[in-house]
């Protein structure tokens, strides 16, 4: 992938990393052209996570939207921000 220095990916991303991962990318990497909501670095599970550890992931994704979700309520119920939770202008290119 390819970014410039002040583009980013605007939806927020949940990030969970297993320990036998064959690629796993620094967490300062990501953070610097992802919005990371979350980062879990998981205690078992390798590449095929979904199938290794499904209890795991799934719990991990609920807690994920669950935040995600508990954030736009709190943005809806102030009504000051009409925009999408983690929506940024895009620099022009």
């Amino acid at each position: 992938m390819y970014f410039d220095d002040d583009e980013r990916i605007v939806p927020r991303l949940g990030f969970a990393t297993f320990p036998k991962e064959l690629v796993t990318p620094p967490r300062e990497w990501a953070e610097r052209f992802f919005d990371v909501a979350r980062w879990t670095q998981m205690p078992r599970g390798g590449h095929f996570a979904a199938l290794e550890r499904p209890e795991l992931l799934a719990e991990d994704l609920r807690a994920f939207f669950r935040d995600i979700r508990t954030c736009r309520l709190a943005v809806s119920d102030r009504r000051s921000n009409p925009l999408p939770l983690g929506w940024r202008p895009q620099a022009p290119r």
